[in-house]
């Protein structure tokens, strides 16, 4: 997402509202190391630690890192960790090792896929029952670049939603890092994703006074859903805000 925004304001110039937004996702990634939970400093998924190409949708610190190069933009300290992870898995000859592979139409003959026998053999002892006909018909896409990609397994926007509203301690660890993945994806459900929860929160616990603050943030940079939600709020605060004081 960061990588699309950043070629749109190359390309056209951008707006105010796709800058912003490219900054929060920017803040966000920056305040947690690029790979670290801001709760508790944890690293969020191991896999990210591990050096992949090609990367498809999926997330890495070394995409981060790669993504801050191209802005040109100086993050300070808070990119040290990361690179020097980097560097620490650096090899003797000045190369990194290819730790992690994602599924994906990708053809390379160092990998030993020179022939459709070859291959069919290779995948067969990995578990492939289909034939071998469909194997080099599949390889003779790559090589000529006529492949289809494999579609990603991208959540539902009900799925997420309900991710967003469950309380985060009833989500499973793979919820969990599902919904981060949309989040560090789009800074636009990351926001409104932090005031659906703090919403959900100054409800839970009955807090009123905190309800004004909480439409001048969401009236400031949520999507405009939310926007408009906020300002619906505003029109009736002193009935909304009376029942939370009295909700039971």
């Amino acid at each position: 997402m960061l990588e699309g925004l950043l070629e749109h304001e190359r390309t056209t110039g951008g707006s105010a509202e796709s800058v912003s937004a490219r900054r929060r996702g920017e803040q966000f990634l920056l305040q947690r190391r690029l790979f670290r939970r801001l709760s508790t400093g944890e690293v969020v998924d191991p896999t990210w630690l591990r050096f992949s190409f090609p990367t498809w949708w999926h997330y890495d610190v070394l995409r981060a890192l790669d993504y801050f190069r191209a802005a040109g933009d100086d993050p300070g300290p808070r990119l040290a960790e990361a690179i020097d992870m980097v560097q620490s898995k650096r090899q003797p000859d000045d190369t990194w090792l290819l730790e992690n592979t994602h599924r994906g139409a990708s053809f390379t003959e160092t990998q030993g896929q020179v022939s459709g026998t070859r291959l069919f053999l290779e995948i067969q002892a990995r578990g492939y029952q289909g034939s071998r006909q469909v194997v080099r018909k599949h390889l003779a896409a790559l090589r000529a670049g006529t492949a289809e990609p494999v579609r990603a397994d991208i959540p539902s926007p009900r799925k997420i939603t309900s991710w967003i509203m469950r309380p985060r301690e009833t989500l499973t660890d793979s919820q969990d890092r599902r919904l981060l993945e949309v989040r560090l994806a789009c800074p636009d459900i990351t926001r409104a994703c932090d005031l659906a929860r703090a919403f959900a929160d100054l409800f839970r616990h009955r807090r009123g006074y905190l309800l004004l603050e909480w439409i001048r943030q969401a009236e400031q940079d949520a999507p405009k859903p939310m926007q408009g939600f906020a300002g619906s709020l505003r029109q009736d605060l002193d009935a909304v805000t009376a029942g939370l004081w009295f909700y039971r």
